[in-house]
């Protein structure tokens, strides 16, 4: 996001740049990318019951997009290709769980759960390129659904009670509100892996030990310091 609102500083004060007009075109279409594709789904990634009709509905937006930029479109669709994770035959059952989603579409989720045979071993990524992946803008939810869906609730150890009752009841049903409970802390954002890595790479340069068990003791020690005390300021501390 931070190259995006570059582009768009750039194009706001493009009067106090010297850009060549390649340049110039170039923070042009990056610019209309970002306004009419890339912020309305970098503002909502990190919903997770939202991230299955999220991904289909970038894929739909991009394909349309190539008739506006077919270049960038590609680009884009190829980008996303390689991160379709939560269109995978389990994680998709996150879209039970999306208000968003109209009950029809809910009822044929169910059905495919039930009838649709899965993969022996369900992929954790759905992998498609080319015309394959450009076809996939059409399919429904529904089509990704599989009975290895329902590893989804299996792993997280989530009732499926309320998959028994038409989708405008679910609200209501505990067993519903236990899942959703479950659903709405989930994050689907690479931020606290980064955090991680980070924190990790930080504290082997310096050196300080070698072992591996002192290692993560140190990591858990400096994590639980940073949560108590963000801002680190002489009053946060004193």
């Amino acid at each position: 996001m931070a190259r995006a609102s570059y582009c768009l500083l750039l194009y706001l004060f493009e009067g106090q740049f010297s850009l060549t007009r390649y340049e110039k075109t170039g923070v042009e279409r990056v610019c209309l990318f970002v306004v009419k594709i890339y912020i309305h789904h970098w503002f909502t990634c990190q919903i997770a019951r939202w991230a299955p009709r999220n991904d289909l509905e970038l894929l739909g937006s991009l394909r349309a997009y190539a008739e506006f930029d077919p270049q960038v479109a590609d680009k884009g669709l190829k980008a996303v290709g390689r991160h379709l994770w939560y269109l995978s035959e389990e994680i998709v059952g996150l879209a039970f769980f999306d208000e968003i989603v109209s009950a029809d579409t809910k009822i044929k989720m169910v059905h495919s759960m039930k009838t649709n045979k899965g993969s022996n071993i369900p992929p954790h990524r759905l992998s498609v390129t080319g015309s394959a992946l450009k076809a996939l803008a059409y399919r429904g939810l529904e089509d990704l659904v599989t009975t290895s869906t329902m590893n989804f609730f299996k792993k997280a150890k989530l009732p499926t009670d309320f998959l028994e009752k038409p989708p405008l009841e679910w609200e209501s049903d505990p067993s519903y509100k236990e899942c959703l409970a479950v659903v709405r802390n989930l994050k689907v954002v690479n931020d606290t892996a980064e955090r991680g890595v980070g924190l990790i790479k930080e504290y082997t340069a310096a050196g300080l030990t070698k072992d591996e068990e002192q290692l993560q003791s140190i990591l858990k020690i400096v994590k639980n310091h940073r949560a108590c005390y963000p801002k680190l300021t002489k009053s946060e501390l004193v």
